[in-house]
């Protein structure tokens, strides 16, 4: 079966979704469909992925079921990335089975192609993965030059070339896309999101705005306009747009994720407080909620040693990531003990080799325990690091120096060897 229209089809009325919502038996496929897109823009991928389920099963023969299938069980996977995992690849395996056997009955389901690529790159993030972008671009291409009057290839297209960083083409194509389709309003978003990237974000907003016209519950142009606003320093804004987030889709995480940086960076550590243990309470097997208390409580400068727990809590749930180590150092230095903080900030640099901040933090902690020479030696690995990240300007990394020199104004002539000291001595 030859498919030349869009996956992502308009939704139907709304009287005719609560009336889908409300029968026990599958819809007809294309309804079926649609309520599935009705769904995503709600960011209801539980019961999608359910729907999906019922719809695999009635119509074991259609791609664009299979496909689906595979795009919610990702979507719902995602949300519980946090949630340690010993062997990723044989977890996604179902969703990748659901594409292949999408591509496998209806091969021109080109999103079929492009969805394994994205899992792929998503499982090897170190891997180059540009050739295989650019080579699913030209097929758009190809597409395109069959048929220019489709949106479908342009959009797809768009994607591709936002991942391989030509933001100029993606915003042309997606220009294509709202001049061919002009009630598309995915198609609206990431347009916002293609001249967002270019600095144009007056356009930005008139896109994203657009999209809200069209889906007033789209949930991603809502949190499109919240970044927009928070850029601005329109904080009030953007709290009234996550709890408008919030009235679409109850529990939505990300509105709790949100509305904490905003009152922290607002200095209001209480009302960041309140959002994560609203976080914890509705996601209680979620790291992230446990790191924002954390966060919270140091802010605070109450309670230190409740931000140890819960930063135990998210390692227990989440596993060690190094900014789970960070934290827990940072709380640690601010406890007064730095034999342990050095510890933390030392798993931190095993975990990522790149970091400058664990040298700097361990420097910071070897001073206060008047370890000069093993202070110096971090401070420098802290500036190689740093320099090899292109970060040329670090005035933190000026300050420490300068409290070092005064109490040991030249560094050791080898600081390898007070680098190995301060090995051995962790």
């Amino acid at each position: 079966m030859t498919m030349t229209r869009w996956i992502t089809v308009p939704t139907l009325m709304a009287v005719a979704i609560v009336a889908l919502a409300q029968q026990d038996a599958p819809p007809t496929l294309e309804e079926g469909l649609q309520r599935l897109d009705e769904l995503e823009l709600r960011s209801r991928c539980e019961e999608a992925l359910a729907l999906a389920e019922e719809l695999v099963a009635a119509w074991p023969d259609s791609g664009r079921a299979h496909w689906w299938r595979g795009k919610m069980r990702w979507k719902v996977w995602l949300r519980r990335e946090g949630v340690q995992r010993h062997d990723e690849r044989a977890e996604v395996q179902p969703i990748l089975d659901d594409y292949a056997r999408a591509i496998e009955l209806d091969p021109d389901v080109l999103e079929a192609h492009i969805s394994p690529a994205s899992l792929e790159t998503w499982l090897d993030r170190d891997e180059d993965h540009s050739g295989r972008w650019r080579e699913l671009a030209d097929r758009c291409g190809d597409l395109i030059v069959a048929d220019p009057d489709d949106p479908r290839p342009y959009y797809l297209r768009a994607g591709l070339l936002g991942r391989l960083g030509d933001d100029g083409g993606r915003a042309a194509d997606l220009q294509r896309v709202v001049e061919l389709d002009p009630d598309q309003a995915r198609a609206w978003l990431s347009l916002g999101w293609a001249l967002d990237a270019m600095e144009r974000q007056d356009e930005a907003e008139e896109a994203w705005q657009r999209a809200l016209d069209l889906e007033p519950d789209y949930l991603d142009a809502v949190f499109a306009l919240v970044h927009l606003r928070n850029v601005e320093g329109d904080y009030q804004q953007a709290l009234a747009l996550c709890d408008r987030a919030g009235e679409i889709s109850p529990g939505e995480i990300r509105c709790y994720n949100l509305r904490f940086g905003i009152y922290r960076s607002q200095g209001m550590p209480q009302r960041a407080l309140a959002e994560a243990e609203r976080l914890i309470e509705i996601a209680p097997e979620l790291p992230d909620g446990y790191g924002l208390k954390a966060v919270a409580l140091r802010s605070i400068g109450e309670d230190l040693e409740g931000a140890i727990a819960a930063l135990d809590r998210q390692e227990e749930l989440g596993g060690l990531e190094w900014s789970v180590a960070i934290s827990r150092g940072n709380v640690y230095m601010d406890l007064g003990e730095h034999q342990r903080a050095i510890r933390e900030f030392q798993r931190a640099s095993e975990l990522n080799r790149e970091l400058s901040m664990p040298h700097w933090r361990m420097a910071q902690a070897h001073l206060e325990l008047e370890q000069n020479e093993q202070a110096w030696a971090q401070l420098h690995l802290a500036r190689e690091k740093a320099e090899a990240l292109e970060l040329f300007h670090t005035p933190w990394l000026d300050r420490l120096e300068a409290e070092l020199r005064e109490a040991m104004p030249e560094p050791p002539a080898n600081t390898d060897d007070a680098q190995q000291t301060t090995d051995e001595g962790n």
